[in-house]
């Protein structure tokens, strides 16, 4: 992992009745820094590519870069993926029968988060930063979409949210933490204005 183009493979394994059984493969890539931080090493920058499918259809794939910056004060990370869910959905309907009727429907998602986030001191466990969301799903009907008129338009989502975010982490490993504590808050506004179908906040 310490020389540069070798990555570390990560399989995935899926055996959600949902969307049946399946899997993938992600590639992590590790960076490894000289400087050393406060724990006595430095956290390595590091990138992450991967996928998924199952048997029924869904599949998914993704990427993710985490990078420091200036002695570890700040910190950047960008992630995206997308895909596409096949999912069933039983008990539509007044009529017993209807328990054992599937309703199929697909969710195209899609999401972006890019970060940034700056420590006030070099060795301080406290880091402030602003974080963007943006996340699309769109429910699509496999069977019989007449038989829900208006129904598609109504749950079809769009998030687009800036955040303001507050973190504190004392961990003395990154991948495998014997001691200290990660915690984080996180203010978020999704606005019609920056393309959200709905405006709402979360802290």
């Amino acid at each position: 992992l310490a020389t540069p183009k070798r990555f570390l493979p990560i399989p995935l394994v899926v055996t959600e009745p949902a969307v049946g059984y399946g899997g993938g493969l992600a590639g992590m890539f590790v960076r490894p820094r000289k400087q050393a931080g406060s724990e006595g090493f430095a956290r390595p920058n590091m990138s992450i590519i991967g996928g998924l499918k199952t048997e029924n259809g869904t599949w998914m794939a993704f990427a993710a870069d985490s990078t420091h910056w200036m002695d570890d004060r700040v910190q950047t990370l960008a992630a995206v993926g997308g895909g596409e869910i096949n999912l069933d959905f039983y008990g539509l309907g007044d009529a017993a029968d209807s328990l054992d009727q599937p309703v199929s429907y697909t969710l195209d998602a899609e999401l972006l988060m890019l970060q940034g986030s700056w420590k006030p001191q070099p060795t301080s466990p406290w880091s402030i930063g602003l974080r963007y969301v943006y996340s699309e799903v769109e429910p699509k009907l496999r069977d019989a979409p007449a038989q829900f008129p208006g129904l598609l338009d109504a749950v079809h989502m769009k998030i687009s949210a800036p955040a303001a975010v507050l973190e504190f982490d004392s961990r003395n490993n990154l991948f495998t933490p014997t001691r200290g504590l990660f915690a984080e808050s996180v203010y978020l506004d999704s606005l019609e204005d920056l393309g959200a179908s709905e405006e709402f906040q979360r802290f």
